[in-house]
């Protein structure tokens, strides 16, 4: 008898039948939101995944839930993959999107440990964000069984579940609180402007290949400038949740750790441990 099918294979199953544009539930700009974002977390999560190995090799914590966390991210990172060769096949801006993103974050793999697990942490933050976001709801995610639709909210249940590893292993690494700032702030900054700048880059091929009509596209705006606003508030409140102490935020995310290992803090100077393209 075949092995049963896991969540993750069934959502990579549907991705390579899907062929829909605006998935969405026919919204644009929503569907080009997400969009974007399947155009960056590919390599993100192959940055979080190699900084997650290597600080656990250092510390000597390759843990059940480290392991989690890589296998989850890995399953995240084929699924994207997927949904950007779709993206790719409607002859658009997507391929030179993802040259974008891979030069923009090759130079983070060639920092020190300490830098490039304080980035993860902050990379891990926004999406754990996002996801409560999403699955709460209202979301701006179409409720349909729409491959990408169930690509999103699979992925962001488990971003919840293993939101607290990388805060974990951040902690017993002693990573100063400026840097961990310092990195959360650029990473914010870098995600707001790549997502807005992949957004308007599809948009604008949406028009130019009269997928969308202006007057739609104007209209689609507006109403997610709305929700904007409306959501503005909750999500201003756990971006700046980032800011409390590392404790505090492991007590709020799910199944807090109790680290038994000494702490042991990272050097500043580039690890012995290779940085991995």
């Amino acid at each position: 008898m075949p092995a049963p099918q896991t969540q993750g294979q069934g959502v990579e199953n549907s991705l390579k039948a899907a062929n829909a544009v605006h998935w969405n539930g026919g919204h644009a700009v929503g569907t080009r939101f997400f969009d974007a974002l399947s155009i960056l977390l590919p390599q993100g999560e192959k940055f979080v995944i190699h900084a997650a190995q290597d600080a656990a090799a250092l510390l000597k914590t390759p843990g059940a839930q480290v392991q989690g966390l890589i296998a989850d991210e890995q399953a995240h990172q084929r699924a994207h993959r997927l949904d950007q060769r779709r993206l790719q096949q409607q002859q658009g801006p997507a391929a030179a999107l993802v040259q974008h993103i891979d030069v923009v974050i090759a130079p983070l793999h060639h920092q020190p440990l300490a830098v490039r697990l304080a980035w993860a942490c902050a990379f891990e933050h926004l999406t754990v964000l996002l996801a409560r976001r999403v699955l709460r709801g209202p979301n701006g995610l179409t409720a349909s069984a729409a491959p990408q639709a169930r690509l999103w909210r699979w992925h962001c249940a488990e971003e919840i579940a293993h939101g607290h590893v990388l805060l974990a292993l951040a902690a017993q690494s002693r990573i100063p609180y400026g840097q961990r700032v310092a990195c959360y702030l650029a990473a914010s900054m870098v995600l707001a402007t790549d997502v807005a700048r992949f957004m308007g880059a599809f948009l604008r091929d949406d028009c130019k290949t009269q997928r969308v009509h202006r007057v739609r596209l104007v209209r689609e705006l507006c109403e997610a400038a709305w929700f904007g606003l409306t959501n503005g508030p909750a999500l201003l409140w756990g971006w700046m949740r980032y800011f409390a102490p590392l404790r505090m935020q492991l007590r709020d995310r799910s199944e807090p750790p109790s680290p038994q290992r000494p702490a042991l803090r990272l050097s500043m100077r580039r690890s012995k441990v290779s940085a991995r393209h």
